[in-house]
């Protein structure tokens, strides 16, 4: 491409401050490789910041490989996407049904889904920041979404707020200061994560029509 200047839209450079490596179609060996890059500084000395990126659905494909690697205490970071049955068109062998329960049950693993770009980031950052601690630590798993979201929705600069979608989980629509608010006579709590929360406010917002909140 390069050669006849045709326009890419991520430009890799060879640096000394990262690699990016190319594994195709190959889970399991992703994983192990993200094992051994994440228990580096360990069995090494030098500490290595890895992150793989895989189709989420195909997790399954090299899950013995990501247990090991998490069990290891291997420091890493693994973002897949589509979240959830978002490419529908492609039938049932594409869609990431069950990835969420392995992010939740596997011990040793944080798991995120966030639906909005600064919980990224903030994920992102902190994840690094964990990954550059010396031992054996924790795998994250970022499962994210191609579904486009307002990022409107986000609650913006809530004091705190950075805290609470570090530690999993926050409150978009909060009715506890209302008059009407009867725990034990008109509340519903709902709960959601990743592409679908977007439907949980309006869920929220038609149950408000209706007098519950």
């Amino acid at each position: 491409f390069a050669a006849e200047k045709i326009p890419r839209p991520i430009q890799w450079r060879e640096s000394p401050k990262g690699q990016h490596i190319e594994l195709g179609i190959s889970e399991n060996n992703l994983f192990l490789l993200l094992a051994a890059l994440g228990l580096a500084g360990d069995q090494e000395g030098q500490r290595l910041l890895p992150i793989g990126t895989l189709y989420d659905p195909f997790v399954c494909r090299g899950l013995d490989a990501f247990i090991y690697a998490v069990y290891s205490g291997a420091r890493f970071i693994l973002v897949a996407t589509p979240s959830g049955v978002s490419l529908a068109p492609e039938g049932g062998a594409h869609q990431s049904s069950i990835t969420a329960s392995i992010g939740i049950e596997t011990p040793g693993l944080d798991y995120f889904e966030p639906p909005f770009a600064k919980e990224v980031e903030w994920i992102l950052l902190d994840a690094l920041n964990t990954l550059r601690a010396p031992g054996p630590g924790l795998g994250v798993y970022l499962r994210l979404s191609t579904v486009p979201i307002d990022q409107r929705l986000f609650p913006g600069k809530r004091p705190g707020l950075r805290e609470e979608v570090l530690g999993g989980g926050y409150r978009i629509v909060d009715w506890r200061g209302a008059a009407e608010y009867e725990p034990e006579e008109n509340v519903v709590s709902v709960f959601a994560m990743g592409a679908i929360v977007p439907e949980a406010l309006a869920a929220s917002e038609a149950l408000r029509a209706r007098g519950i909140l």
